[in-house]
């Protein structure tokens, strides 16, 4: 007798005890986050999911999308848990329980893996922001001293109506920049974020034609984690 699972993608068979692995593979290099399974026992690789679901969910607003979402890997972290108390139990299910364990376990770092990939590409490759979440960047970032402001920004016509392209001069030792923006001109509290980029020419899109908008800019890295902003330049949407 089968019966569903409560996590996507998974089901199992009460006799077989079988969990497939998640459908979705994780991308073949992930270049900030090493996750160090090989130093973790079963227990530790369910420890450390909850608290890299607990370090995104408390720093939800620079992983938006991400998926798996923090409470999904949460809930499989929870269900994983289970199925090694489940093992440890002397009876004469524990064969069957252990294999349960090991493919749960086997998901549950494949969802991590996921998990990172995304949180990666959600952040935009920010160092300080996964960090403040709570991975391990698999190439720690070198102390570089406080990061230089941002200089020559300038604003000019996008290729398209609404939308701007924006330059700005090149800031020695960044990881990346943020580009924030502004829709309502000189109000302190309208300043949002809109884009990261490692390039110094970007393009703004979606923008309303007709209104003015400021922008400014910052480079991310370094020891203080940014760079000062830019001065603020602003230009009217075609």
């Amino acid at each position: 007798m089968s019966a569903t699972w409560n996590q996507p993608g998974k089901t199992w068979n009460a006799v077989g005890a079988i969990w497939p692995l998640l459908t979705q593979n994780p991308p073949n290099k992930m270049e900030e986050i090493a996750h160090h399974f090989e130093s973790m026992d079963d227990n530790g690789v369910v420890q450390y999911a909850l608290a890299r679901a607990a370090g995104v969910a408390a720093h939800a607003g620079d992983f938006t999308g991400i998926s798996p979402t923090a409470a999904a890997l949460t809930a499989e972290a929870t269900a994983a848990g289970l199925t090694i108390g489940q093992a440890s139990t002397a009876n004469t299910a524990a064969q069957a329980a252990t294999l349960v364990k090991n493919s749960a376990i086997a998901a549950l770092k494949n969802s991590i893996r996921l998990f990172g990939s995304s949180a990666e590409e959600k952040s935009g490759h920010s160092g300080p922001k996964l960090e403040d979440a709570g991975f391990t960047l698999a190439q720690a970032r070198t102390p570089t001293g406080e990061l230089a402001k941002v200089t020559g920004l300038e604003l000019d016509f996008g290729t398209q109506p609404t939308t701007l392209a924006g330059s700005m001069n090149k800031v020695p030792k960044k990881k990346s920049y943020e580009i924030w923006i502004n829709l309502t001109p000189n109000n302190p509290a309208g300043w949002t974020f809109k884009l990261s980029t490692t390039k110094t020419k970007f393009l703004l899109e979606g923008l309303v034609s007709g209104t003015v908008v400021q922008v400014k800019a910052r480079a991310v890295g370094g020891d203080t984690g940014y760079g000062p902003f830019s001065d603020i330049a602003e230009h009217l949407v075609p």
